[in-house]
């Protein structure tokens, strides 16, 4: 397993998830899903990674509408090892 794959991942999809409900505000999770996971190019445990992360930064943004895309993409990094820990476990 490759951690820095799997947090760049984490990181990119995170990235691209807050960049696509800031176009569409009011967009569902699998939207978002959908359209990020399309054109993310990680592969095995870092596709993995990804989708977690889409999930997380969706229910972040959700939840605190004010946080800066800065704040919500410190939390996922801050959560990055616990994401990476459930991948293992898996």
């Amino acid at each position: 397993m490759d951690e820095k794959k799997i947090k760049l991942a984490i990181m990119t999809a995170s990235a691209k998830t807050l960049e696509y409900m800031k176009k569409n505000p009011k967009v569902s999770q699998e939207e978002v899903f959908q359209h990020v996971m399309k054109i993310e190019k990680a592969k095995g445990e870092a596709k993995i990674g990804a989708m977690a992360s889409v999930s997380k930064t969706h229910e972040y943004k959700e939840k605190n509408p004010g946080a800066s895309d800065k704040e919500i993409m410190q939390r996922i990094m801050n959560e990055s090892e616990e994401i990476i820990g459930n991948i293992v476990l898996e």
